[in-house]
């Protein structure tokens, strides 16, 4: 499915010779007199097209669209080697393909590379755990997620505890997951969402009434991330349903 691509010279060249104006351009100065700062000028401009490309791509689903996703991105990371951003949309369209183990481990060696450029990179860690969980290697998610919280306890939320505590509950380290989320509590004692990860993992280890607790208290708790509420409220009553089966 991916197109042909191959180098000449410090830039790629499509295999079917298409380039659009601006790029054609920049190409023809290029190739007169080539410069590391035409060559960073090009990898932007591609990165522009790859984004451009991707988005077309999501809503035509054609061929044609996806090849020039992969060739733009791909080229914008071969002239700028030092630069995540098309790493990270390389590794985007990859992680697309959730059923092709290839596809998924190329996302994951980009997400890496992209992560030893960039460590402050956050949106490339969520990326990388959600590929790890995709390929059944929890642990190794649940790794990212810590180490995401660690360099920065903003991304400590909803979207980010809960696909935690499922790869906690999926890899079987429940005690594992518990103490962990009571440490991130100690840490954040105001986040909701943390509790609600706790409580989960309780209940997923037989210790029902104390998860019952911690969510009991998330009902009247004031400053609850926006839908803990009723989530809380929709896990007790689930609670309630299954027990009384």
């Amino acid at each position: 499915m991916m197109m042909t691509i191959f180098l000449t010279g410090a830039y790629f060249v499509m295999a079917d010779s298409f380039h659009l104006p601006e790029e054609a351009a920049l190409l023809e100065k290029v190739d007169k007199q080539p410069s590391d700062l035409l060559y960073a000028e090009l990898a932007r401009l591609r990165a522009v097209y790859a984004a451009e490309y991707y988005r077309k791509w999501l809503s035509s689903e054609k061929t044609a669209d996806l090849q020039k996703t992969i060739y733009y991105a791909a080229s914008a990371s071969e002239l700028s080697p030092g630069w995540d951003r098309p790493k990270v949309l390389l590794a985007i369209v990859y992680a697309e393909f959730t059923n092709d183990l290839e596809a998924l481990e190329l996302a994951t060696d980009l997400l890496i590379d992209a992560l030893e450029i960039n460590p402050a990179n956050g949106a490339a860690q969520v990326l990388l755990a959600q590929v790890l969980m995709k390929q059944g290697r929890f642990w190794s998610a649940i790794e990212q997620y810590k180490s995401l919280f660690q360099k920065n306890s903003a991304m400590i939320t909803p979207m980010n505890t809960a696909p935690l505590a499922l790869c906690y509950i999926l890899d079987g380290r429940l005690q594992a997951g518990i103490i962990y989320f009571k440490e991130l509590q100690d840490l954040r004692p105001e986040s909701s969402a943390v509790a609600t990860g706790k409580a989960v993992l309780l209940r997923h280890a037989g210790e029902g009434e104390r998860a019952r607790d911690v969510l009991g208290r998330l009902l009247v708790l004031d400053g609850a991330e926006s839908g803990i509420r009723e989530y809380a409220a929709e896990l007790l009553a689930r609670w309630d349903k299954e027990d009384n089966l």
